[in-house]
């Protein structure tokens, strides 16, 4: 089982990610998760977060995450937070597989 990974904006918050994440990312985006990896933008950092946050936090929209992270975060915090979330997410799952 993967550690929750959490991120400090105006509260904890716990970062999920789930094949609902990945789902939700597309639908709202149009884009496919992956393809960015190396080089995200601001704009993708805020949706994948977004994504992420809806796990725990299902009413947020996009606009909230945006401010959130303006007022209490930096792009590095969040390219990080993303990073782990998503690192944890694959680590141990099933280690016979």
């Amino acid at each position: 089982m993967s550690k929750p990974v959490f991120i400090t904006l105006d509260k904890e918050y716990e970062l999920k990610f789930t094949h609902k994440v990945v789902k939700d990312f597309e639908a709202k985006t149009g884009k496919r998760l992956f393809d960015d990896i190396g080089c995200q933008s601001s704009t993708t950092n805020d949706q994948k977060l977004w994504a992420m946050l809806r796990q725990t936090e299902p009413n947020i929209k996009i606009e909230d995450v945006e401010k959130l992270v303006e007022e209490h975060s930096n792009e590095l915090k969040i390219r990080l937070a993303i990073i782990a979330a998503i690192n944890e997410a694959y680590t141990d799952k099933n280690p016979n597989a």
